[in-house]
């Protein structure tokens, strides 16, 4: 009992030192849980916005077949089953749009969070619901009971495993139309957009051997369990294109998961407490430091080594449970603050046990680790030195005693330099500490600069493959057919009238196939480890350029000559682009066409739309050159694609597809006027069909919203080691005036006006936070370069492209630091300002004494 009251009565008359480690443990525990709390919170609300925008389902299922079907709809894990049939896609003959056409299942839409908004059912094959966003592109009205001429189109592999279509125009009444919330179109960058008409059978639509399964089911588990659901495909033997988890909920379950687990966010949690164990450690030094005569007095009446260990304990004990107190009930609200500041929307502050333990847990081994040194230190105090203990000055480098070195610094900075050296291990944690801080403000703002700046265009290599054109405009894979996409003369002249472009080339964009004998197996695999199982054929990427964009490519043929001139010949002329990126060997150098000779025939199977019949015909063509590997990641676009492409004359590409318009237009643009003039452009091609816009400002910028949130997060965990390496400062300046009492009444004593004091206690300071911020600014410039060379090396590795990032030392970034280290360290003096004022001479000297 006498321990308990020992260790609460020091505790009690040491209330800075008290009120500091309560704080430091306080402000450890806040920051962890906040932390912990704000991820839980927008992980699990960000969950809960994709189930409201996507539907409740579980998994989504297309182009199965009806046996699948029923062995699905057979399984015990499932409990709710919403098929539909798929008949293939209507195809807007104006402008390209491609929407899925499927029989009409009203638990389906509600599964998939359609409503419909006007109109009713269809009630035969000859009528439609429609979404929305379908009209709106295709500048129709949002009306009922007009009839649209659309373009069927099947595209399937037939009893040979070959590609082929089947199309025929069909006419549709309008007669409901759908929507879904608008969040679920701003939130993805792709989406399905889809029409459902009345069929029992649907063979008065398609042929019956075309028609296909597509729907959504919910298995027996309360939320999403993606294991379940991969584990189903495999049981089927279904690709991840024909079955797959519920796509938006799926991805903000892992966007959750990986915010937890990454190595930056497991930093975020442990600086802090690093830090809170440094402040601790340095804490129960300088009270053991102060504790010392009084610990050599209790030795003297009879205390032993674990009685004097026991009172640390207990003091231990005390400030970590008021500590995590506090530090869970201001991180209740530092989350609930913290969530407001750092995302956009509202978020529902969810705390789970998790959060609480692992901020408990965490803050126990601080305190553990920053005290057990300490407490053995003070029982191994004999009774002679604790009494006998004073603050002589062991050490002092021998260049600070020259007497040339006092003239020019004066005695006041000589003894500042004096009492940096009078306790290296408090001089040491005070730097570590402070420097610990300034290695993760240094790093975000150095990581935020390599995502924003100008190193991240350097470093984004799929934005450097669009070479000397700025913007691309094309169609959208999922919503568009390319063969009737198109940009007419007018949308061109009006982007071309836009101020700030300077040139807009206009090309032809196809898909195609080779046959795969003809094809490497290394390409081969890549495909089967996407699940592009296609046995026969696999996709070739056709586009036909005019004499500008062929003049451009130019210096990218490695071998052969360029497809200037309309060809006479049977053969079209064609350059090969037979590289490609592979995810297996890490590489761009992957070959595709198994040894192809300038000369070769290959036999492509492209789609061609003449006098209203849309299929696909083969055709031989002749190599004329064939590109380098660079090719595809320095010009073009297409830095990771995933086949083989073709360039053809864009007059032989026309008179051999019967296509005429083109559907892809690259654009130049004055420098520095990228979002302005995507602004004007979008504006332009909105009512367009499914229209996109790529270029390097698009991809640099992908993701800006998950990262302006992680930003935000690492200033919030900045700023509290910010503030705990303050307090540190601040209680360790105290505590130095009080260990340091006779030295400061000596000066005073001498003549030292208290002014003069004040000025030696700021340098002293300001000595602090200078070291910090060198010892914080060589190892940040020494993480930075690390990231640099990696970057450059994976580069080099993939693309063959070296020092594509330029190293360069964080100088503002390092300065910004130290500036605000140094301004703290000074604070930290007039945090004082009032001890030393009522400091007196005689009775600090006796004191000592």
């Amino acid at each position: 009992m006498i321990n308990i009251k020992l260790a609460v009565s020091y505790l009690k008359r040491q209330k800075g030192k008290t009120l500091s480690l309560i704080l430091s443990i306080g402000i450890a525990v806040m920051l962890v849980f906040s932390l912990s709390v704000i991820k839980e919170s927008q992980g699990q609300s960000d969950i809960n916005h994709a189930y409201k925008n996507s539907g409740n389902y579980h998994a989504f299922y297309e182009d199965v077949s009806s046996d699948i079907v029923k062995k699905l709809n057979g399984e015990e894990d499932i409990k709710e089953f919403n098929d539909v049939l798929k008949f293939g896609e209507i195809v807007s003959k104006n402008n390209g749009a491609s929407i899925n056409l499927c029989s009409y299942n009203k638990n389906f839409l509600d599964s998939t969070r359609y409503q419909l908004v006007k109109g009713r059912e269809p009630r035969n094959s000859n009528e439609l619901v429609i979404e929305q966003k379908v009209l709106d592109k295709m500048k129709l009205d949002v009306k009922l009971n007009q009839t649209i001429d659309f373009q069927i189109v099947n595209e399937y592999v037939n009893k040979n495993n070959e590609n082929a279509i089947y199309s025929k125009d069909k006419k549709f009444k309008i007669v409901g139309i759908l929507s879904k919330p608008d969040e679920y179109y701003e939130s993805l960058n792709e989406y399905k957009v889809r029409a459902f008409t009345y069929s029992n059978d649907g063979k008065d639509i398609v042929p019956s051997e075309l028609i296909n399964h597509m729907g959504t089911l919910k298995l027996n588990t309360k939320d999403l369990d993606t294991q379940k659901v991969v584990n189903l495909g495999v049981k089927y033997k279904l690709t991840n294109n024909e079955f797959y988890p519920n796509t938006e909920v799926s991805m903000a379950m892992s966007m959750k998961n990986i915010s937890k687990t990454t190595t930056y966010s497991i930093k975020q949690r442990l600086l802090p407490l690093l830090c809170a164990i440094l402040v601790i450690y340095n804490m129960f030094n300088i009270i053991i430091l102060d504790m010392t005569k009084q610990i050599g007095l209790l030795r003297a009446v009879g205390a032993n080594k674990k009685n004097i260990r026991r009172i640390f304990f207990i003091q231990s004990i005390v400030v970590l449970s008021v500590g995590i107190v506090i530090g869970l009930l201001g991180g209740i609200v530092f989350s609930y603050l913290g969530l407001m500041i750092v995302y956009d929307k509202s978020a529902e502050l969810t705390i789970n046990t998790n959060s609480i333990i692992e901020s408990i847990i965490m803050s126990i081994i601080a305190v553990i680790l920053a005290s057990i040194v300490p407490i053995y230190k003070a029982g191994n105090l004999s009774i002679i030195d604790a009494i006998k203990k004073t603050d002589k000055l062991n050490y002092v480098p021998k260049f600070l005693l020259l007497k040339s070195n006092k003239k020019v610094v004066g005695i006041i900075n000589e003894i500042a330099f004096k009492n940096i050296f009078r306790n290296k291990v408090t001089s040491i944690i005070i730097i570590i500490t402070i420097a610990l801080c300034g290695i993760l403000f240094i790093g975000s703002l150095t990581s935020t600069k390599f995502i924003y700046g100008k190193e991240s265009e350097a470093a984004n290599i799929t934005s450097k493959s669009y070479g000397n054109f700025d913007i691309y405009l094309g169609y959208s894979p999922i919503n568009a057919n390319y063969t009737f996409s198109k940009y007419d003369n007018s949308l061109l002249d009006e982007i071309k009238a836009i101020d700030d472009v300077t040139d807009i080339e206009p090309n032809i964009y196809l898909d195609g196939y080779l046959r795969n004998a003809e094809l490497e197996k290394s390409y081969l695999d890549e495909l089967d480890r996407t699940g592009i199982n296609n046995k026969n054929e696999s996709t070739v990427l056709i586009r036909g350029y005019n004499k500008e964009l062929l003049n451009n490519i130019d210096k990218y043929i490695e071998k052969g000559e360029n497809v200037y001139s309309y060809t006479k010949s049977d053969y079209k002329n064609i350059l090969l682009v037979n590289n490609f990126y592979s995810r297996i060997e890490m590489s761009n150098n992957a070959q595709i066409i198994k040894s192809p000779k300038v000369g070769d025939l290959v036999d492509i199977k492209m789609p061609v739309y003449k006098d209203g019949d849309y299929k696909y015909i083969n055709t031989k063509v002749r190599i004329a050159g064939i590109m380098k590997n660079s090719y595809i990641s320095e010009q073009d676009g297409e830095s990771q694609s995933g086949g083989i492409q073709v360039i053809f004359n864009e007059k032989d590409l026309k008179e051999l597809t019967g296509i005429n318009d083109y559907n892809k237009a690259f654009v130049k643009i004055k420098k520095g006027t990228d979002e302005k003039v995507i602004k004007k452009i979008n504006n332009i091609i909105e009512k367009n069909g499914f229209s996109d816009i790529e270029g390097r400002y698009v991809r640099n910028h992908f993701g800006d919203h998950y990262n302006d949130s992680s930003y935000k997060l690492a200033m919030i965990c900045v700023f509290g080691v910010l503030l705990i390496s303050s307090i540190n400062i601040i209680f360790i300046v105290r505590s130095n005036i009080i260990v340091r009492l006779s030295e400061i009444c000596t000066f005073r004593a001498v003549g030292m006006p208290k002014k003069h004091v004040k000025r030696m206690l700021i340098k002293e300071n300001i000595i602090y936070g200078i070291l910090s911020m060198i010892v914080a600014g060589i190892i940040s410039s020494f993480n930075y370069y690390k990231m640099v060379s990696e970057t450059n090396k994976l580069n080099q590795q993939i693309y063959g492209i070296s020092n594509s990032v330029k190293f360069e030392i964080p100088t503002f970034e390092i300065l910004i630091f130290g500036s605000i280290s140094v301004f703290v360290c000074v604070i930290a003096v007039y945090f004082s300002n009032r001890m030393i004022n009522k400091l007196s001479i005689v009775s600090g000297i006796k004191e000592s004494e």
